[in-house]
């Protein structure tokens, strides 16, 4: 039984419009097939708040990025729950405070006097202060902007609102407890977004508290007291969202972590902090680690962490791998 041979079709057929077109198809469906296989393999189509695979294995670089912590109302009804568990004085004054009604304590050891003329019940209010100011945090971004968002009536507006609404990122950033403290709202109010650094002959406003504001220079001079914890919160935010200090502000805060090592108060909040947001801050966690490795960390080429995460902005974060050693475990 003779079996009859099965006959292929060719891509070469007899009319030459139709096998040109056969072969166009099969190179182009190769092409898109090994083009998507590319795409696939290289990572490009990661989610951009997804965190590139690293040799650390942990998530301290991603700061809230997970937005455990949802919001700033959600940070503010947290925090009180962190301060019924674990008292601490406000950030400037050292005053006591009772964190449900967000009200400190004159007694004790609480230095400061209002220099505000007001009613008295506000005079001794606590804000949950952002230690790097939301200003800092958003006035580079495209929601910041004064026509970004629009209300129902049609009138576009921006800053912090138009940020809290459609800026995922800032709202991570707003949020994230590692920035949080409490603090007289007066002080709090008087500081505004002004940056820390060192003020000569400032007199003192606040009593007997050492924290001194210039209006005139848009500076604020915090007590040593407060600025070991200030240090670390900037470079947290540093390390964590790529805030971008200068050289000047980078070498002012390596000093004060360096002249005020974290105590015990400021070690558990951290890992009361880690427990709930689920990162620490690792200039805290790893205090002694870390301590002289500044410069190396200056040296460190820039490189873009969250690719995509800024569309308006490339925002470059410092080398993960010379970050590893602060996150060791």
């Amino acid at each position: 039984m003779k079996h009859s041979k099965i006959q292929l079709p060719s891509l070469k057929s007899r009319d030459p419009i139709h096998g040109a077109i056969a072969s166009f198809s099969l190179k182009w469906t190769v092409f898109v097939f090994g083009s998507f296989l590319a795409f696939i393999l290289s990572g490009c189509g990661s989610h951009p708040l997804k965190k590139p695979e690293t040799s650390i294995g942990h998530e301290e670089l991603a700061g809230n990025r997970p937005l455990r912590i949802r919001d700033y109302r959600h940070a503010n009804s947290t925090l009180r729950e962190v301060y019924r568990q674990l008292p601490e004085p406000t950030l400037y004054c050292g005053c006591k405070f009772d964190p449900n009604r967000k009200y400190a304590s004159a007694a004790g050891d609480c230095s400061f006097s209002p220099a505000d003329p007001g009613k008295r019940t506000d005079e001794y209010k606590v804000h949950w202060e952002h230690v790097v100011p939301a200003a800092r945090l958003g006035s580079s971004r495209a929601c910041w902007q004064s026509n970004y968002c629009q209300r129902e009536n049609g009138k576009p507006y921006g800053g912090r609102s138009c940020c809290r609404k459609t800026d995922r990122l800032f709202r991570a950033m707003e949020a994230d407890l590692h920035n949080l403290r409490p603090a007289i709202g007066e002080i709090n109010r008087h500081r505004q977004d002004y940056n820390f650094g060192e003020i000569e002959g400032e007199e003192r406003k606040y009593g007997t508290c050492d924290m001194e504001i210039s209006s005139a220079n848009d500076v604020a001079e915090p007590p040593d007291s407060a600025k070991g914890v200030i240090a670390r919160s900037y470079l947290y935010m540093d390390a964590a969202y790529g805030i971008e200090l200068t050289p000047e502000e980078s070498a002012q805060y390596w000093q004060w972590n360096r002249a005020f090592p974290p105590k015990g108060p400021e070690i558990a909040r951290n890992e009361m902090i880690r427990k709930i947001q689920g990162n620490p801050n690792p200039f805290i966690q790893n205090y002694s680690s870390m301590t002289g490795k500044e410069k190396e960390m200056e040296k460190a080429p820039p490189r873009t962490l969250f690719p995509n995460e800024v569309p308006e902005k490339a925002r470059m974060l410092k080398s993960i791998q010379v970050h590893a050693f602060f996150y060791k475990v």
